[in-house]
């Protein structure tokens, strides 16, 4: 079998990149040939393991990085594409992030079959923003969000004439485009595969009795995305009670809006609050207790996974669909209602005071992620590959 990921950036840039790797490694150890095109080199010094015999191709002369919206070199790399698929008999293209631009024309031509992956949420109702543009979208909010879902599925609908399966994160993300578009599925054109752990290994139950009376949040310091000042505004509450002296809470992440976030903890006087930068979030993983996420939108957000594989108990806040794939409140993490800071604050002191608890939901998290095992997913994708070989034209 011969698979070929296409990318922008390799190895490394974001969650895109990471899967990818994840998946490919697996796919070799399976006897697979696996191959990446991509156009921009970038890498940083501890890399994650990218078995040898995974075949990255880098594109010459082609400008597609993760900034790039015009695409005046399709043609060119279409035939580069389409040269590299007869000289390569690829037999499964898997598009994690180029545009339909690049793979028109493939489609029905070779025997190839294209898979296009969306690695993020479908629809994002966000109406914040600052300026004329913020203004507007408070000021119009249905005129906004009838356009916000007009476009997101038209990012969609455009792949369709040019892919053979087109893959969402969640099911629920996959609902939401045929309800939104009027799309029926009848020739089961779309599907869903959730994203693999990264991390081998999960933590022993024995180990939960060695977790420090930490809090951990794990993300990119965007706020219009991460609100992150919902989580230090949270934690001023969790500092002001006597009872949690000895809890502290860590920051691992980088991002535009980090100094923003140290101003406000400097500001509201918080003493028990680290922000650790970027790091290797693992050995956090294994310290903390409890993990926090108050994002305002996510796709399939690993965090809260790698979290429960390590014996982290997740408190989030419900503002996205494919959280309750992962999460069941009460069984293996806690959610709260979206924008809900005093339900939090109430629920993150519930789970501070009760160590029983604590265990309880992390047992039940580490059992349930091992359905997100990188073998369980590569099994998704040997059966989305078999029944596309069924359906060869």
């Amino acid at each position: 079998m011969n698979i070929t990921f296409l990318l922008r950036l390799w190895p490394v840039y974001g969650g895109g990149e990471t899967v990818t790797i994840c998946l490919a490694n697996e796919m070799i150890k399976r006897g697979w040939n696996v191959s990446v095109l991509y156009f921009k080199n970038n890498t940083r010094a501890d890399l994650p393991f990218i078995d040898p015999a995974i075949k990255a191709v880098q594109i010459p002369d082609i400008r597609c990085d993760e900034f790039t919206t015009r695409f005046p070199d399709a043609d060119k790399v279409t035939g580069y594409l389409k040269e590299y698929i007869q000289e390569n008999d690829i037999h499964y293209l898997v598009n994690q992030w180029w545009p339909v631009e690049y793979i028109r024309g493939i489609r029905g031509r070779y025997k190839t079959k294209i898979i296009t992956c969306l690695h993020q949420a479908l629809y994002t109702p966000m109406i914040e923003g600052t300026g004329i543009n913020g203004f507007l979208k408070k000021r119009c909010t249905s005129l906004y969000k009838f356009w916000k879902k007009r476009h997101s599925c038209r990012q969609v609908t455009k792949f369709l004439p040019h892919t053979d399966k087109y893959i969402f994160l969640s099911p629920a993300f996959q609902r939401q485009y045929e309800q939104f578009a009027n799309y029926k599925n009848t020739n089961s054109q779309l599907g869903a595969i959730p994203n693999p752990l990264v991390y081998p290994n999960e933590m022993r139950p024995e180990d939960l009795q060695s977790k420090e009376k930490t809090v951990l949040l794990v993300g990119r310091m965007v706020e219009i995305q991460k609100r992150i000042t919902r989580a230090i505004k949270i934690w001023r509450a969790i500092e002001n009670d006597p009872r949690l002296d000895e809890w502290n809470f860590r920051i691992v992440g980088e991002g535009p809006d980090l100094a923003m976030y140290k101003q406000l903890a400097e500001a509201l006087g918080l003493k028990r609050i680290s922000f650790e930068g970027f790091r290797n979030p693992q050995p956090y993983y294994k310290q903390a207790a409890i993990f926090m996420m108050t994002s305002a939108f996510e796709g399939f957000p690993m965090t809260l996974v790698e979290a429960q594989q390590c014996g982290v108990v997740p408190v989030v806040m419900d503002s996205y669909l494919s959280l309750h794939d992962i999460v069941e409140t009460g069984y293996n993490g806690i959610i709260v209602s979206n924008e809900d800071l005093t339900g939090y604050v109430n629920k993150m002191k519930e789970l501070m005071t009760d160590t029983s608890l604590r265990e309880k939901l992390a047992m039940k998290g580490l059992h349930s992620c091992r359905r997100f095992c990188v073998e369980e997913i590569v099994n998704n994708w040997e059966e989305l590959f078999n029944d596309l070989s069924a359906n060869r034209r």
